[in-house]
């Protein structure tokens, strides 16, 4: 756990940002949180413009680019039968939106003039295939039809690594989210994800890995999600959904993990809150033994920005880390 505490120098919004995820002493923990409200569905400067004024409005240390739910697929592409999985194939880096969003991350690095750590969110590849096909396909072709899955995924997880070494190779982006909302009890037991889903993932993880040295950021989706199949993976922060209302860190982590942690604040319960629940709300998450502060997964679009003021009033005191 970094030490942290009035000692410290005062660091800029990025430093902390990035010396947290590499384990150093900070003057207090990093904070972010986020909301979808459209921002995915933006383009280019449009959407570096949307994203810094939001960042700037309720002084994050950390951008986060919120995820886009769907692939750059030609539009004739419908995955209605197992079969239909076979059509996929290895997309290029700049194939259709992918284009625009490298475009956002070029500018929002320029505008921001490295004030403020971005980071960029990409799907693991088997939430990637889940945003372009239904639930029923997926679990029929995992049951029945594994060889089209497979190169279902093969291609999904090409397609991704040739956006991220597009991407990696400009100095556009401090670090990655890697959502993964495969890791969960609702869809399949820890076995077989690790026999199914983790090679590509781990693929897609020693990939950046190879191309680059950015911190890597694990944001588990879902609900009775598990974490033991991921912990081996490359990463240097983990966070999950519901992270302040389950169960207490200390038990769901095992002993002797390195990774660094982040959440602490229920995103289900802020948006009513009264000024004061946030208030104690933050000091209640100021003594889990978290390195960043943070919601544990996407605020709702209708949060009202009195609540996200007040929130990030609250977080940019400086703290102490429990003992």
């Amino acid at each position: 756990m970094p030490r942290q505490g009035v000692s410290t120098p005062r660091l800029s919004k990025r430093e902390r940002v990035l010396k947290t995820f590499a384990g150093e002493e900070v003057d207090r923990r990093p904070f972010t949180f986020w909301c979808p409200f459209g921002l995915s569905h933006m383009k280019g400067e449009s959407l570096a413009a949307a994203a810094l004024t939001f960042a700037a409005t309720y002084g994050m240390e950390l951008l986060r680019f919120p995820v886009v739910r769907d692939l750059p697929l030609g539009p004739q592409t419908s995955l209605d039968r197992p079969h239909d999985l076979t059509q996929l194939e290895v997309l290029k880096a700049h194939a259709g939106f992918w284009t625009e969003r490298l475009e956002a991350l070029r500018v929002a690095r320029k505008m921001s003039e490295k004030k403020v750590a971005l980071f960029e969110t990409i799907p693991d590849p088997w939430t990637a295939l889940s945003y372009v096909c239904s639930r029923a396909v997926l679990e029929t072709a995992e049951k029945s039809h594994s060889n089209f899955l497979e190169k279902a995924l093969e291609d999904v997880t090409a397609s991704l690594n040739n956006y991220l070494e597009e991407m990696l190779s400009k100095d556009w982006v401090d670090g990655l989210v890697i959502e993964i909302e495969s890791a969960s009890y609702e869809q399949r037991e820890p076995g077989v994800f690790g026999d199914v889903v983790k090679p590509h993932l781990k693929n897609m993880l020693n990939h950046i890995t190879k191309v680059s040295e950015v911190p890597i950021w694990l944001q588990v989706r879902g609900n009775r999600v598990y974490l033991d199949p991921l912990l081996d993976l490359p990463h240097q922060m983990v966070s999950w959904s519901h992270l302040s209302s389950g169960p207490k860190l200390e038990n769901t982590l095992p002993k002797g993990y390195k990774g660094r942690l982040a959440g602490g604040l229920n995103e289900q319960a802020i948006g009513d809150m009264s000024y004061q629940d946030i208030r104690m709300h933050v000091e209640e998450a100021r003594n889990q033994h978290v390195h960043m502060l943070c919601v544990g997964d996407q605020l709702p679009a209708d949060v009202s920005p009195r609540r996200l003021s007040a929130l990030a009033a609250f977080l940019q005191k400086r703290d102490r880390t429990p003992e």
